[in-house]
């Protein structure tokens, strides 16, 4: 089994059991083909980097699994077909601990230090 990577980004509009809804149907989908979902976390909304169907924000969702490749089809096909959803992609990883897997923060500052 491989280690795969998988963020979909749901309208801004939509509530958040609704989300979960979405969320839990690409975890079913996971699970019944032998596959295992090893961290499932929220971003929550945030400002996307261009406008996707019209929206400026989105709703985040990021899941790590390891699954067969032939579930990644359905699972494109079922993101694909939602009509919430606004954007969706899957990339195959390295193996990684799920402590490893750390959230993008929303607005990174970093503290500027003067070399002397």
């Amino acid at each position: 089994m491989r280690f795969y990577e998988c963020i979909f980004v749901v309208h801004p509009s939509v509530p958040e059991e609704e989300i979960d809804q979405i969320t839990q149907l690409i975890l079913d989908l996971i699970k019944s083909h032998d596959g295992e979902v090893l961290k499932t976390e929220k971003w929550g909304k945030r400002k996307l980097a261009y406008a996707v169907k019209k929206e400026r924000y989105g709703y985040y969702v990021f899941i790590y699994f390891k699954c067969l490749g032939p579930v990644l089809k359905q699972i494109d096909r079922r993101l694909n077909l939602h009509e919430k959803v606004i954007k969706h992609m899957t990339v195959n990883v390295d193996e990684k601990s799920p402590d490893e897997l750390k959230p993008v923060p929303a607005n990174v500052n970093v503290p500027i230090t003067e070399v002397t």
